[in-house]
């Protein structure tokens, strides 16, 4: 990210916040945001995952996996949590597909 978040985690946020800026950080091709909402144990907190990237440690790489493969964290459209009209403050409508496109995780070998 090229600035720190002004959001903790557990922070309430308002309809119209802003989150974050569209930028191009990390291994972006293009700018964007990416924002991704997951369900999972209540309490849970993740630190810094990576994993596709030649210096991530066995850690950052371990949570990256139990975030994004384990099954512990299910992929939540964010429609589902603040409603439709939320994302249509500032947005293009879509109706040929939904508002986030997800990327399916490459499998992780045992």
């Amino acid at each position: 990210m090229l600035e720190t978040p002004a959001l903790e985690t557990g922070d309430e946020v308002a309809c119209g916040q802003p989150l974050g800026a569209v930028g191009g950080s990390g291994n972006a091709l293009n700018p964007h945001l990416h924002l991704e909402t997951r369900l999972g144990p209540g309490g849970a907190l993740i630190g810094s995952l990576a994993h596709y990237d030649s210096s991530a440690s066995l850690l950052e790489m371990n949570r990256y996996c139990t975030w994004r493969v384990s099954g512990l964290f299910q992929i939540l459209d964010p429609r589902r949590l603040l409603g439709n009209s939320f994302f249509e403050w500032g947005c293009p409508k879509r109706t040929d597909r939904p508002f986030a496109i997800w990327r399916k995780c490459d499998s992780i070998g045992g």
